[in-house]
Order: structure tokens, then C-alpha cells, then sequence
């Protein structure tokens, strides 16, 4: 999380972009096709720009 930072908290928790981040690597979805996943869920989803964003600060487990 950004907690102690400058600047407005994050929206959405590190736990969610990692799920998000997992099933995009899973189906090999590109990001703009990750928003989609919303309506499937039936939850909010960050956009594709969001998700990018988060991606560089978030230590992504690769081998899932």
C-alpha cells in the first residue's frame, strides 16, 4: 500500500492487482481485456491503466 506517503491512498488493495494480475497471466489476457472481468465478477475493476501502474510497484510472483 502507499500508506505514509504523499498523495491520495491507493483504491483498490495490493491483494486484488495481485489476483488480477494472476488471471491476466493465466488466460494471457492483455491489460484492456482485464476490465472485463468486472462484469464477469460483478465487482468494481481498476482500468488497464491502473493496473499497468500498479504492476511496477508490486512484487508479481511469476511461475503461477
Amino acid at each position: 500500500m502507499n500508506e505514509g506517503k504523499r498523495g491520495k491512498p491507493y483504491a483498490y488493495s495490493d491483494a486484488l492487482m495481485l489476483i488480477i494480475l494472476a488471471v491476466k497471466e493465466y488466460f494471457g489476457l492483455p491489460y484492456r481485456q482485464t476490465e472485463m472481468l468486472g462484469g464477469i465478477w460483478g465487482a468494481r475493476i481498476p482500468s488497464y491503466t491502473q493496473i499497468c501502474r500498479r504492476q511496477k510497484g508490486l512484487k508479481v510472483p511469476l511461475g503461477i
